[in-house]
């Protein structure tokens, strides 16, 4: 049960991480391209 909760946090943490930088460098592309366009 323990070893179960620690690798559900394991994951949790890093699923949150790893969005968090997909997220941080599409919002970033997209800002670049939408200040070309305009």
């Amino acid at each position: 049960m323990d070893e179960r909760h620690v690798v559900l946090s394991t994951v949790a943490l890093t699923l949150g991480a790893v969005l968090l930088s997909v997220a941080f460098a599409y919002r970033k592309g997209h800002g670049r391209r939408r200040d070309r366009d305009g």
